[in-house]
């Protein structure tokens, strides 16, 4: 699950994170957000295809209000989401996808050979 998730990122990832979030409508998006988000130096949200799928709408209300917004963008397909964040994460940076395991299989499909980490909550 999403606490799992974060403490593995607090006790074993030391470098940056550029973290790529999508989630289904009907999950707790601001408990995700509030235990998630803290570690990502940037953050994207993003939409699956996927009926369920939490709008970028959805996801930016579930942003964290001491989040700074200069660190939160948005892309409309996990296609997107991992040019933007190969675009921003620094060479010494992980990126992670997390949220949704339909956003995770995307982000698989349009960069299976990339060296991301991926979980799903």
């Amino acid at each position: 699950d999403w606490a799992r998730l974060r403490e593995y990122l607090d006790e074993f990832v030391k470098e940056p994170i550029t973290m790529i979030f999508g989630a289904m409508r009907d999950k707790a998006l601001a408990e995700m957000a509030a235990v998630l988000f803290p570690v990502a130096d940037q953050l994207i949200l993003t939409e699956s295809d996927n009926p369920r799928t939490a709008s970028l709408d959805m996801l930016r209300l579930a942003v964290p209000d001491d989040f700074a917004e200069a660190r939160v963008h948005q892309a409309s397909s996990a296609d997107e989401a991992v040019r933007i964040a190969k675009e921003m994460a620094p060479a010494n940076g992980l990126i992670c996808v997390t949220g949704s395991l339909y956003l995770v299989g995307a982000v698989q499909q349009v960069a299976p050979h990339a060296a991301i980490r991926s979980h799903r909550g």
